[in-house]
């Protein structure tokens, strides 16, 4: 039967919102207007059966239409659901829509009874790494925290041992390597530790005037590892003098008006300690005021012994105190006695042509595994020297 043309637009627009709410409901649909006004709407993303129909969009002879949208059938394609006019959208039930089976779909407003999943959660940013100063450890961080890393060492720092033995440890790498700052302390205040090249410990004597304490009223270092009572006037009561032997005597002249608690003597005039000559220089066997002080037969100024070493005397002779080899004629001061001797492949320290301490160099013996080189002719025989110049 024939229907009129108000009826026929008002299926059109029937069709219209079916497809709409097909679409919002994400169903790819197929809708079917019939001839005699017969609206009928498939769902063609079934899996791979034939079209189901989607009843409640279907109305019948001008019947109105229902406004809910059936729940999708599980996995079968065959039976769409039904719609009895429902006003709600079928939920989603769980992992499968409307149902997990192969159980048709109930009708719109029906199974959505599960709620929505909730949506992943997001994992928090990763912590900055630390800074280190040297080392620092990076920080970790729960939930997008972040935490800086403490500062640490840097690697390549030497790290002094306890006690000073002329070693230290380098820091990251573990290794002991020797430290000449990391000298011994003497019990004798007129003492100072050394270390050489070798990482081997002695002694120097401390600078004259260095303040001490020892029996028998000693209060400064006399330069050569002993605690004097004095060794200027400026260390004795006034009135009194420091005399050849660091001993504070009365005070009087040692020349005429010159001298002693006078003021200083010329060269020649009578003198019993430097500070009594102009050239603060005096004789210690005649006990006249010299000049230089690499002749008045003591020990003073920068002299490592009597009139020698120190730079502005002439070197020393053997046995002689000495602290570098240019305070030797021999050019070879031992490192441990601080004497001079006449052989430098025997003073514990590496000078002349050597290689390492007292190897190398074609003048001594050839050198030990691990010491240094600067060529295969340095190390004993069987070894060489490898590039970095160590023989293995």
């Amino acid at each position: 039967m024939p229907i009129s043309e108000h009826a026929l637009n008002h299926r059109k627009r029937s069709l219209f919102r079916a497809w709409r709410q097909c679409s919002s409901a994400g169903l790819v649909v197929s809708l079917t207007l019939g001839c005699n006004g017969q609206l009928t709407i498939y769902d063609v993303t079934l899996n791979g059966g034939a079209p189901g129909e989607i009843a409640g969009i279907t109305s019948a002879n001008g019947g109105g239409a229902g406004d809910g949208v059936a729940a999708r059938a599980g996995s079968t394609a065959t039976s769409g659901g039904t719609s009895s006019g429902g006003n709600g959208v079928g939920g989603f039930a769980g992992d499968a829509q409307a149902g997990d089976g192969n159980t048709s779909g109930v009708g719109g407003g029906l199974a959505g009874a599960s709620g929505a999943g909730g949506l992943a959660g997001t994992s928090g940013a990763g912590g900055l790494t630390g800074a280190s100063g040297a080392g620092g450890v990076g920080g970790g961080s729960i939930g997008g925290g972040a935490s800086t890393g403490g500062a640490g060492v840097a690697c390549g720092t030497l790290i002094a041992d306890v006690p000073a033995d002329c070693f230290a440890t380098v820091a990251c790498a573990g290794t002991r390597v020797v430290d000449q700052n990391n000298v011994p302390v003497p019990a004798n205040s007129c003492l100072e530790g050394t270390c050489n090249a070798a990482g081997t410990a002695s002694t120097a004597p401390a600078p004259a005037g260095n303040a001490c304490a020892a029996a028998g009223g000693g209060i400064v270092c006399d330069g050569a590892g002993k605690c004097v009572p004095c060794v200027s006037a400026s260390n004795c009561p006034t009135g009194q003098v420091c005399s050849a032997a660091n001993q504070c005597v009365p005070g009087s002249c040692t020349d005429v008006g010159c001298g002693g608690i006078c003021p200083p003597c010329a060269t020649g005039k009578k003198c019993l300690a430097d500070a009594d000559c102009v050239s603060f220089a005096c004789d210690a066997v005649s006990l006249t005021c010299v000049t230089p002080q690499c002749q008045d037969h003591r020990q003073d100024g920068d002299e490592t012994d009597a009139d020698c070493g120190g730079g502005f005397c002439p070197s020393c002779p053997l046995s002689k105190s000495c602290v570098v080899d240019t305070d030797c004629m021999s050019l070879s001061c031992d490192a441990i006695k601080l004497i001079c001797i006449n052989n430098q492949c025997a003073d514990h320290r590496t000078d002349g042509y050597e290689t390492d301490v007292d190897c190398g160099g074609g003048n001594c013996n050839a050198c030990a595994v691990s010491q240094k080189c600067m060529s295969s002719f340095d190390c004993q025989p069987g070894h060489f020297c490898n590039v970095m110049h160590v023989c293995q």
